[in-house]
């Protein structure tokens, strides 16, 4: 499954994608075309292969880079984009960016044209807090806008509409540039969401059966979940009376004061209030570091893919998740860890316990 990804490049030693990519190109000015450094300098396009993996294993990307480490790009560099994937051999195009540039209107469209006529299904965010943007509007794109879902892969696809689906937002745990963690979310995380997603169901359709016939067979058993799902960055919270009494709480509410930089004398806004509320100011990364710093206090690994801000906006929803959430292959490592023990004991008994006495 080939997927053309037209964002701000890759970074190529992510280890959880480096296997996935096939190559590149950079297309970062109107009179310029370099194929040696298709490099991610902001992490965006980074995020979003990250999440399309995470759904569809069997991708492999075609790295098209038209956004400068501002996350900014022109509309000219997207239309050279789509004019140079007319000629590759790609099944999905994700594009989590949008223009509203109304000059390149009608020459955007009659691109994506092309590339639908070949059998290429395009896939684009609508711009984030907007009613209308390009390329999601145009009838052969699926255009994606987010939603606060309690799933990760829960969505909704309706085709009447102009933009037909409908995916979570909610940030996920990955791995920034440098390695450490990070939150990311909005339309651009859930359109990568609908690419992975539509890639893993035309891996499975062994009929070639069409993308609407596939996406409404697939929707339909998620029209009886609870999808209205809210996230309150400003609730008060009320934590009960034997959480301030145990060990483990304290060291949490410390590795949390210590991320955040909460002085001392201000702890009992960490009992009364969301993470997320901006009197903590805390950055997406901020986030990400108390995580490594749980898993590094702990000794434990978190799955990645199981962490979004909804498991973790309050300290007591952070406490749980340290004790049983989310641990990679399901189970604490303290538990993996006695299992070895006894394992060991059992099949290394040494027989020198029956050696005669001299």
């Amino acid at each position: 499954m080939n997927i053309a990804i037209i964002d701000s490049g890759i970074n190529i030693n992510n280890k959880h994608i480096a296997h996935t990519i096939l190559d590149g190109i950079s297309i970062c000015s109107e009179n310029e075309l370099t194929s040696s450094d298709f490099t991610d300098l902001n992490g965006h396009g980074t995020y979003c292969a990250e999440i399309i993996t995470r759904i569809c294993p069997q991708a492999k990307f075609i790295i098209v880079k038209i956004l400068k480490s501002n996350n900014q790009g022109s509309s000219e560099c997207l239309l050279k984009a789509l004019k140079y994937l007319e000629n590759r051999d790609v099944d999905i195009i994700n594009m989590s960016l949008s223009t509203y540039h109304h000059d390149f209107r009608e020459q955007l469209q009659k691109a994506c044209e092309r590339l639908h006529s070949k059998g290429v299904v395009m896939v684009s965010s609508l711009a984030n807090h907007a009613k209308s943007s390009y390329p999601a509007v145009f009838n052969n794109v699926l255009g994606v806008r987010g939603k606060i879902f309690l799933g990760e892969r829960d969505y909704i696809y309706c085709p009447d509409q102009s933009i037909q689906c409908i995916a979570s937002s909610v940030p996920v745990l990955v791995n920034d540039l440098d390695g450490k963690y990070t939150f990311f979310g909005g339309n651009i995380k859930a359109t990568a969401i609908i690419t992975g997603i539509l890639a893993e169901l035309l891996c499975r359709d062994k009929k070639k059966t069409d993308i609407n016939s596939l996406f409404a067979a697939h929707s339909e058993s998620l029209k009886n979940k609870n999808l209205d799902i809210t996230l309150d960055i400003g609730k008060k919270i009320t934590l009960s009376e034997e959480l301030y009494k145990e060990a483990e709480f304290k060291r949490l509410v410390n590795i949390v004061r210590n991320c955040l930089n909460i002085p001392e004398c201000n702890v009992q806004l960490l009992y009364e209030n969301s993470l997320l509320n901006p009197i903590f100011n805390a950055s997406k990364r901020d986030l990400g570091s108390i995580i490594s710093a749980i898993e590094s206090e702990w000794r434990i690994s978190f799955n990645r893919e199981k962490i979004t801000l909804l498991n973790i906006e309050t300290i007591d929803k952070l406490y749980v998740l340290r004790i049983d959430g989310y641990i990679k292959y399901n189970i604490p490592l303290y538990i993996w860890a006695l299992k070895w023990r006894i394992f060991y004991h059992e099949n290394t008994k040494a027989p020198v316990t029956h050696r005669a006495n001299k």
